[in-house]
């Protein structure tokens, strides 16, 4: 049976769209290269006709027709200029988002550390459609016209057109060749300087607190000293191919003359054609040499499309078959899980279920595997074996970005965004308003907010700085309870809290457990065992207890000491304020 072929991928999508552009470009181009034969016919014609005959409407008329054609020739450069500059802004206008989500996925799910990169591939991509690089390409193909061109006044003129351009090639790859090793050991050097930067940059307050800016200082500029000498060794040996190219240029346009002149005292060609033939034979080098000195660009496309293909061959995979709204059932079964790319599990056979509407408080010894699971559950992080079923489906058969609808999270490590409060709660989309003030009033954030000097139109900054830990953390709350969600997973909700705060998180745990919702709560602190239905606690990564809240904590006391050994409990469901 004939199988249908599979759908194109977002970059045969792209490439197909601007097809029929670069067919126009390359259109354009062959009409370009063929009207710059205008001047050295022009030079001919006013030494072979104009001045032979001392007419001045033929000087005229010469004159007219090659500033016509040189307009048409203009005029074509500008339509071939704004046609690419069209096609890089439907190259970003279809690949830009795409790659910046599938990016941020890579980074999310695969812990690549490079999630900057298809951003840069998607801008490397566009700005060689779209820049000078194009042109020499498109151009380089129409050398042999120009050649031609030289043949027909004399094959001396043609064999050196050739030679001229395999000379420019043979230099063009041995400046490749000298120059690679010094600017690949920079790369890597410039990359690892930049990182330093920004991770410095995050961490400024401790590094200048400790003072540790001098040695930052120093490790830094080590690597930016030894990115910038292996830069400048590469440049050095490069300059000196430079260099000659240009000697060789000269050289060649020398050569041309003379033996131009030579073939005229022989009589072999008109003295009229000895300017042009210089025109001819430099434009059969000039295409030539435009596309060796754009040949590293190209070689940066290339690469940089082969790990957009990379990245974005599961694009079409990602997309789930739309399941009904979950109600909050969680089981788990046999899970042995952990971060991706790490061969030895960190959870090692977990098996639980919760019904919807109930409460688990998961507790344990630090590096237990506790943000692991929760990361598992949400299906950040896939199972290698076992599953995570939500209402009887298994995680990985949502779509993420739909099943993200029906989930709150609080991380440990809270990060806001730039733009104001309302829209934080509100994910980033168009707050709604009565939405964002029921899920700021469910997690007990609203007199927070309206003490704020501008209430919910306050702009947080980047990384909400303008916040505390504490209140970074109640504004996730809200956030994470924003359009009612069935599952709501919080880790270690508390760790910036006051007193207060942890109060009205108790509270809305409690308010969150009668409306329905299923919470699944990483702690540390024995208080918010009270508001759980049922405890798992983790041990190396494997479940030790796993029940009631109150068969847990009985086995827990009976057993050794433990951080949750001496809980003095409150009534389930009782306001701690």
């Amino acid at each position: 049976m004939h199988r249908p072929p599979p759908p194109p991928n977002p970059l045969q999508r792209v490439l197909r769209a601007i097809a029929p552009a670069i067919g126009g470009v390359a259109l354009f181009s062959l009409c370009i290269n063929l009207l710059l034969f205008v001047a050295p016919l022009f030079m001919i014609n006013l030494y072979s006709r104009a001045l032979p005959t001392r007419s001045v409407e033929t000087l005229i008329a010469l004159f007219v027709v090659a500033v016509f054609l040189t307009g048409i020739y203009g005029a074509l450069e500008a339509v071939r200029t704004r046609v690419l500059v069209r096609v890089g802004l439907r190259i970003d206008e279809m690949l830009a988002s795409t790659v910046f989500a599938s990016a941020f996925r890579a980074a999310v799910t695969r812990r690549q550390t490079s999630q900057h990169q298809g951003v840069r591939d998607v801008n490397q991509i566009r700005d060689f459609f779209s820049g000078s690089a194009i042109f020499a390409f498109c151009d380089a193909p129409w050398t042999p016209i120009f050649i031609f061109g030289c043949f027909l006044i004399h094959p001396y003129f043609g064999g050196m057109a050739i030679f001229a351009c395999l000379i420019t090639i043979g230099l063009s790859i041995a400046n490749e060749f000298v120059s690679r090793p010094a600017l690949s050991q920079s790369g890597p050097l410039n990359t690892r300087a930049e990182s330093l930067m920004m991770a410095s940059h995050r961490n400024g307050e401790a590094i200048w607190a400790m003072g540790m800016v001098p040695a930052v200082t120093r490790r830094w500029a080590r690597m930016h000293a030894d990115a910038v000498n292996w830069q400048a060794a590469g440049s050095d040996k490069s300059g000196l191919l430079l260099s000659a190219t240009k000697f060789v240029r000269q050289v060649i346009s020398m050569s041309t003359l003379a033996l131009a002149a030579y073939l005229a005292i022989e009589r072999e060609i008109s003295p009229a054609v000895i300017f042009a033939i210089n025109i001819l034979v430099s434009r059969s080098i000039l295409p030539v040499e435009h596309m060796m000195q754009n040949w590293r660009s190209f070689g940066r496309t290339r690469a940089a499309y082969g790990r957009l293909q990379d990245l974005l061959s599961n694009v079409e995979a990602d997309r789930r078959m739309r399941l009904a709204d979950p109600q909050g059932q969680l089981s788990v079964e046999g899970v042995y899980a952990g971060p991706p790319g790490v061969t030895k599990p960190i959870l090692r056979n977990i098996t639980f279920a919760i019904d919807a509407g109930s409460v688990l408080a998961i507790v344990g010894p630090s590096a237990a595997g506790k943000s692991t699971l929760a990361r598992v559950l949400i299906g950040l992080w896939p199972a290698v074996t076992g599953t995570v079923r939500l209402d009887g489906a298994e995680v990985g058969h949502w779509d993420p970005h739909e099943l993200g609808r029906h989930v709150g999270y609080v991380p440990q490590d809270v990060e806001l965004f730039e733009g104001t409060i309302a829209e934080n709660i509100a994910r980033l989309e168009t707050p709604d308003h009565a939405k964002v003030l029921a899920a700021s009033a469910l997690a007990g954030t609203h007199d927070l907010i309206q003490s704020l000097p501008e209430g919910y139109n306050t702009r947080v900054g980047d990384g909400g700085v303008a916040l505390s830990g504490g209140q970074r953390q109640r504004i996730a709350l809200a956030r994470a309870v924003y359009g009612d969600p069935a599952l709501i997973i919080l880790d270690e909700p508390n760790s910036n809290l006051d007193a207060t705060g942890d109060d009205l998180l108790q509270v809305a745990i409690a308010k969150l457990r009668q409306l329905g919702t299923t919470i699944v709560v990483i702690t540390h602190k024995a208080g918010l065992l009270a508001a759980a239905d049922r405890v798992l606690v983790l041990d190396a990564g494997s479940v030790a207890h796993f029940g009631t809240r109150d068969e847990v904590l009985q086995k827990l006391r009976r057993g050794t000491a433990a951080p949750v050994a001496q809980v003095k409990l409150k009534p389930v469901g009782v306001s701690a304020s």
